[in-house]
């Protein structure tokens, strides 16, 4: 069996402490994600609590792993809105697992698992953009040339495109690449334009 289990470093950086209770969180979360393979549910209970009773102190790191665990609904809580929204909180108290948070934001502009709305998906795509995903700002480009959330702004789609290359994202630069900048403001179909809306659906574990 192989788990793959996000370790995510203390948002103020080498504090002994905080490098400790982010071992311990990541513990609780994988001893979780076991117990729901072996469908322990003592166990899956005992972890769950855990981390749920340290998140509702205000620890960022906690709230990113009880996020998780209701995103991925691992303990069939059925939270996956309420994890959304607590991973949302702990990327914006320093925790950085881009990754993560841009599928979650995607299911929110798709409706996967939640109740659909493009203006909070959009919002939350500028929120990553702000802290420096590269991912976050390539989505929010295709939002802008799409009117996703935002009004239509393919002068501001143009920059976000190009700003996300320059920031690193292989999608931004393939894009820029493949296409004539000209048609942002053209009427033509690209053959990007189905690219978010075929973005994969969120596996439960």
């Amino acid at each position: 069996m192989h788990v793959d289990i996000p370790l995510v470093s203390p948002p103020n950086g080498e504090d002994i402490e905080d490098i400790s209770r982010s071992l311990y969180m990541s513990m609780l979360y994988t001893s979780l994600v076991i117990a729901s393979f072996d469908s322990n549910d003592d166990m899956i209970g005992d972890a769950l609590h855990a981390l749920e009773t340290e998140a509702a102190k205000g620890d960022s790191i906690a709230k990113y792993y009880t996020g998780m665990a209701y995103f991925r609904n691992i303990a069939k809580t059925n939270l996956q809105e309420k994890g959304i929204d607590m991973l949302f909180e702990a990327m914006n108290a320093g925790i950085k697992d881009y990754d993560s948070f841009l599928e979650a934001i995607d299911c929110i502009r798709l409706g996967q698992y939640v109740k659909q709305d493009e203006k909070k998906a959009a919002r939350m795509y500028r929120a990553l953009a702000k802290i420096g995903a590269a991912s976050g700002i390539f989505r929010l480009a295709y939002c802008y040339e799409w009117g996703i959330g935002v009004e239509k702004d393919r002068s501001k789609a143009e920059k976000l495109y190009a700003k996300a290359a320059k920031s690193g994202s292989k999608e931004a630069a393939s894009k820029i690449t493949a296409d004539d900048i000209g048609q942002l403001r053209g009427e033509h179909p690209r053959k990007w334009r189905f690219l978010l809306h075929n973005a994969p659906i969120i596996m439960e574990i």
